[in-house]
Order: C-alpha cells, then sequence, then structure tokens
C-alpha cells in the first residue's frame, strides 16, 4: 500500500491511496508534536476508523525517555552517595559531641531519602541500605565510638553503595558492622522496636 503526504493532498492527513481501510493522521504541532508521528485508523465493519496506535517511531521515544528517567534517578542516587562520604568522613574526624550528633543525624537523614529509590537498586543493595539504617537507628550519636565513625566512612569511602553490590559484599558489611560494634541484630530480634 502507498500513501499520499501532506504535501501531496495540501491537508492535515496522509491518507492510503489504495482503498479506505487505513488512515493515517499526522499529528500536528497543535496537538503537542513537532516531530514526524503519525496516528493510524484502520476501518471498522460500520465504516468508521479506529485508533490502532502510534508509530513505531513514537514508541522509540517513550523508551528514550524511560532510560533517561532511569539516568536521572540513577544520577540523583549516585550524588546523594558523595553526600554520603563526605558526611561520613566528617563523621570520622569530628571530636566534639555536638558535631557527632549533627553529622551522624545528617548521614541518616541522607540514607532515609536513598530509601525511597529502592525500587531502581538491586535486593542486595536494598538490603545493605536498609542494615545501615537499623543499626543506626536506636545509637547515641554523642557517644558513638572511633571505630563505628571510621566503619561508617569505610563503607562510602569505599564505594560499597556505590556499585552494584553482591552477597559477598553483604556478607564483609555485617563483619565490618558487628566487629566495629554495631548491634547488626538491631530491628530484627523480638521484642526491638525499629
Amino acid at each position: 500500500m502507498s500513501y499520499v503526504t501532506r504535501s501531496e493532498t495540501g491537508g492535515d492527513e496522509v491518507v492510503a491511496r489504495s482503498g479506505a481501510s487505513v488512515r493515517i493522521r499526522k499529528l500536528t504541532e497543535s496537538q503537542g508534536a513537532r516531530s514526524e508521528l503519525y496516528d493510524v485508523y484502520q476501518a471498522t465493519d460500520k465504516g468508521t476508523h479506529q485508533r490502532a496506535g502510534s508509530t513505531a517511531r513514537a514508541r522509540s521515544k517513550t523508551m528514550r525517555a524511560d532510560s533517561s528517567a532511569a539516568l536521572a534517578i540513577e544520577e540523583h542516587v549516585q550524588r546523594h552517595l558523595r553526600v554520603c562520604r563526605e558526611k561520613a568522613d566528617a563523621l570520622a574526624e569530628a571530636d566534639n559531641p555536638i558535631d557527632l550528633a549533627l553529622r551522624a543525624s545528617n548521614l541518616r537523614t541522607l540514607l532515609q531519602e536513598l530509601w525511597q529509590y529502592r525500587s531502581t537498586q538491586s535486593m542486595d543493595w536494598t538490603e545493605m541500605l536498609n542494615l545501615l539504617q537499623l543499626v543506626l537507628s536506636k545509637e547515641e550519636f554523642e557517644e558513638l565510638s572511633v571505630e563505628k565513625r571510621r566503619a561508617l566512612s569505610r563503607i562510602f569511602t569505599e564505594g560499597w553503595l556505590a556499585r552494584t553490590v553482591g552477597r559477598g559484599d553483604m556478607e564483609r558489611l555485617i563483619s565490618l558492622l558487628s566487629s566495629s560494634g554495631f548491634d547488626i541484630w538491631m530491628g530484627i530480634r523480638e521484642g526491638d522496636p525499629v
């Protein structure tokens, strides 16, 4: 089947030359599209046309928009992780109880903000983030030991959450947190409020 274009007909539609079974209408600028997108209408048995869908070109733009959104979310997560690294490093160097409390609570807030993006990450990444939030949930930040502060700094400096996380990473995290004095069973034991 061949088609007559707008320039050939002088109208807004592109029509089929060899019959009226398919009608293609170009999406105009007034409909919010400047690109070469078309709606395809197929004839029904009642003599009317029913919309059959847009061209493949329109779908590929949607796929690109989805991948662009995914890249934007990933960059936002990475930006949060860079700020977490800065806060954890500052926490490791702090010696004043007030500074410890402020920096640790800032870090905990950033971890809570990262939790919003858990659906975009792997299950192991989500579990690692959840464990970090759990161990920090009952900590007295003014009394956070040097070992605990160094462990938090190491997690973000080595980029454990900034890359693909696997089971081995989770085991190393549990080992690091427990050896530095964190209660890794916080929230898991019966009767523990989270």
